[in-house]
Formats: structure tokens, C-alpha cells, sequence
């Protein structure tokens, strides 16, 4: 099919989910779904599913208020392995990890500029190849800002053939493997500059990485800096390592997982300099070289053989 046939059938399957689960108005339906007018949304709704709107709700029955998306993914899937990484990062208050499901709380504003505050919870179809993403009505606003940002999330555009056929004997045991994202980026470049220094030192360094934290976050409303999942890592990396306190390891922890840049490579970090043998920094980006352009990955298989 053609680019254009290709975004039409994203956004009526979009549109269909929205009809299915929700009780959005129609014409919100239209807006959300990225149509440009009900008209036209009525229009290729009925020619690809042979119902109106409105008689596809009626089939498929009202809903308990909350909305509920299936976010398909290519397998494997290591979702245990997942759910660990993020289990043992999880915020008090912010996030948290039980009975297998992934649950967080939500701000965002719509492009209006208001805020839409809610909660989500992630959870695996075992049966399918699909994540069941569940928002609390509230969110009915900025429903396509919260699919984007938990696909990027879990990782769910990931290829595992091609990464597996580049990474070789290093994923054999999992082939499964995800670099886990993020769901706000400062949020997670916040926690990597003060979370950089793991010793006694890390009381003295504290204001900082708030000093650092403040230049991140003044970069970020001047327009200078993008964290958001795909932009660009050069430019990402030119503006965050011009602030002091933000290095190498900071920078490609920040790239691997705000900016999903699949390349992203610490080289200097301990964890991968110990599982690659004690290699010093130079040693471990050579024999990074082969697993070029899915470094990122082999990170977090790396990190996982010391586990």
C-alpha cells in the first residue's frame, strides 16, 4: 500500500479502538484519530468497515468508563526481564510493579496547553502478541500522546531478528530483550545525572547535579534541547555534554533510553567495562564495534550476565 493508505489505516484503527472502548463524542473521536473532519472520517470509516461510527459503537456495547488498547509488538518479548529492569526503578508515588502489570501515574497537557492528569496500567497478553495498555478516562484528551510514548516505553517497534542477527551468540539466551524507554524524558535524564556517582562521595556532588539538572531544564523550555523519543542524538549530545556534571556514560544512558536511539553505547560504564572483561574505555567501544548499530541492546545483555 502507499505511505498515505498506510497512516489512513493507522488512524482508523485508531478510530476503531476509540469507538470500541471509549465514549468520546464522535467528533472527538474524529480529532483524536488525526481526521480533519468528521466528514471525512465518516467517509472512510464506512468504506472500510461498511458501518457508520455510530452503528460500529452500537455493536460493540458501552464500556466501564476507562479506556483499553492493544499495542502489538513483534516476539519475543522478554516481559519478566522487562518488568525487573523497571521494577527496580520504580518511584514511590510515581510508578510501580505488581502482579506482572506496570502501573504509573499520568500528567500531560493536551494542545491546548491544559493539563490531563490520570493513571495506566501495561499488562502482556499471553495469548497474543500484544500489550493491553488500560488509561483512566480522564486521559480521553491525549490518548495519542500516551499509545506513542508507552510503545516507546516498552520498546515495541524493536525488530528482534534483525537485532538478533547482528548481536549473534551475546542475545542467543534472550532473545527476547528490550532497552526499556522511558515515560518523560527529563523525568529520566533527572534521575541519570543524580543517580551518576553510586559512594559515599554522592551526598557532596548532590547540588550539583541540581545545578546541572536546572542548565537541562532551561535548555529544555529555550527549545535548545529535545528528549523526546527520536530526536536526534547529535544534537542531543552536543547541548548535554556543553553542561557541567554531564559526560559520556550520562549522555547514552540518556540517548538509550529517552531518546531510544537503538546505537546508544556507555562505553565507560563499569558494568559493561566488567562484563566485557575489565576492558578500559577505548578496549570496550572496539569490541563494541560488531554489534553496531544495536550497541544499545548489547548493553542490556551485557548487564544481564552480571545478574
Amino acid at each position: 500500500m502507499t505511505p498515505t493508505q498506510y497512516f489512513r489505516t493507522q488512524r482508523l484503527l485508531l478510530a476503531k479502538a476509540l469507538l470500541t472502548d471509549t465514549q468520546l463524542p464522535v467528533l472527538q473521536v474524529a480529532q483524536l484519530a488525526g481526521f480533519g473532519s468528521v466528514g471525512r472520517f465518516h467517509h472512510h470509516f464506512q468504506a472500510h468497515y461498511r458501518l457508520s461510527p455510530a452503528r460500529f459503537r452500537r455493536a460493540a456495547g458501552r464500556t466501564d468508563g476507562t479506556l483499553r488498547f492493544r499495542l502489538a509488538y513483534r516476539p519475543p518479548f522478554d516481559w519478566e526481564g522487562l518488568l525487573g529492569y523497571l521494577s527496580r526503578r520504580c518511584i514511590d508515588g510515581i510508578d510501580s510493579v505488581a502482579d506482572w502489570r506496570y502501573r504509573r501515574t499520568v500528567a500531560l497537557h493536551d494542545d491546548k496547553g491544559d493539563l490531563h492528569e490520570g493513571w495506566l496500567i501495561v499488562a502482556k497478553v499471553e495469548s497474543d502478541y500484544v500489550l493491553e495498555l488500560t488509561l483512566s478516562g480522564s486521559l480521553a484528551a491525549v490518548i495519542p500522546e500516551c499509545l506513542a510514548r508507552v510503545r516507546a516505553m516498552f520498546d515495541l517497534d524493536a525488530d528482534p531478528e534483525r537485532i538478533n542477527g547482528v548481536l549473534a551468540e551475546l542475545s542467543a539466551d534472550c532473545p527476547g530483550q528490550r532497552v526499556p524507554g522511558t515515560w518523560d524524558g527529563f523525568e529520566l535524564t533527572a534521575r541519570a545525572v543524580l543517580g551518576q556517582l553510586v559512594s559515599v562521595r554522592a551526598a557532596t556532588t548532590l547540588a550539583g547535579r541540581v545545578a546541572a539538572l536546572h542548565e537541562v531544564a532551561a535548555a529544555l523550555v529555550a527549545g535548545r534541547l529535545d528528549l523526546a523519543h527520536g530526536a536526534d542524538p547529535t544534537l542531543a549530545r552536543e547541548t548535554l555534554t556543553k553542561i557541567r556534571g554531564i559526560g559520556d556514560w550520562t549522555f547514552n544512558y540518556i540517548a538509550m533510553r529517552a531518546l531510544g536511539w537503538p546505537d546508544a553505547f556507555p562505553a565507560g560504564d563499569l558494568g559493561v567495562r566488567k562484563a566485557l572483561g575489565g576492558a578500559a574505555h577505548r578496549a570496550a567501544e572496539a569490541k563494541a564495534e560488531r554489534w553496531r548499530p544495536w550497541r544499545a541492546y548489547a548493553v542490556l545483555h551485557l548487564w544481564r550476565t552480571l545478574q
